[in-house]
């Protein structure tokens, strides 16, 4: 499991470390360590559970407890809600590495040819809209999102065994690592010679993707100081775009 690895990869700047703060959102969560440090992480909400008692351990305990134990939940957690927080725990880890910043155009600094076939796992329509300029050969993969005008129709999810092994690139949303397919998915990219993880969630620990196939992650780390902010945005429903303007675009080519 590619989520563990990343864990074990994260927990040397996670021993004796605790979380003083969470907020859970509609669209994203954060959470905040001892240090001061911000992770952010997407909310998958249409795969939450029903009924109040089902996130006692958000608001019950989870304040005060070992950042490293709660940054398991990333792999180990029964619920989206467990592993997007466990996420954010390996996100906020992720601040004291020195990461590449992400300046590049085109996206993540790949040539897309006309004749390249391109897989996006998660849409992420600002994105998408770029690469389409290069490349027609899009393919667009999302649960939940409706298609955006100026874009190709959303493909059937069934359809990803038969159109990721064909694909010269393949672009995954952080949100994979999330609901637990990213495993799966890295397993059908057999031709792509780039294969990205991308967003809030993705985590941009190096040696936890090393023989996964990936080769580039793109995420972001969060500005401390901004805590407040970002805090604040999340709980009144704001999504990516409210909390960008706190956030610093990196990406770790493998």
């Amino acid at each position: 499991m590619w989520t563990e690895k990343v864990v074990q990869a994260a927990l040397p700047l996670l021993e004796g470390r605790t979380v003083t703060d969470v907020v859970v959102g509609v669209s994203l969560l954060a959470v905040e360590l001892d240090n001061g440090n911000v992770g952010v992480a997407y909310m998958l909400r249409e795969d939450l559970p029903h009924g109040c008692g089902a996130f006692t351990y958000v608001w019950d305990g989870l304040v005060g407890s070992p950042a490293a134990d709660v940054a398991k939940l990333y792999y180990e957690g029964c619920y989206v809600l467990m592993r997007a927080i466990g996420c954010a725990v390996v996100n906020a880890a992720a601040n004291d590495l020195d990461l590449p910043l992400d300046v590049a155009d085109p996206p993540f600094d790949i040539e897309y040819k006309p004749t390249d076939k391109v897989a996006m796992v998660g849409l992420i329509a600002p994105t998408a809209m770029k690469i389409y300029q290069k490349t027609k050969n899009l393919y667009l993969f999302d649960y939940h999102i409706p298609a955006k005008d100026g874009l190709p129709a959303l493909c059937d999810v069934d359809k990803q065994k038969d159109i990721l092994p064909e694909c010269d690139i393949v672009i995954l949303s952080g949100t994979t690592t999330i609901n637990g397919t990213v495993d799966a998915l890295l397993e059908m990219c057999t031709k792509a010679r780039e294969v990205i993880i991308v967003g809030q969630s993705a985590t941009m620990f190096a040696e936890g993707w090393k023989g996964s196939g990936v080769t580039k992650v793109a995420g972001c780390t969060w500005k401390k100081e901004c805590k407040k902010e970002i805090f604040t945005q999340i709980a009144r429903a704001g999504g990516t775009s409210s909390v960008l303007p706190y956030s610093i675009y990196n990406r770790i080519d493998l």
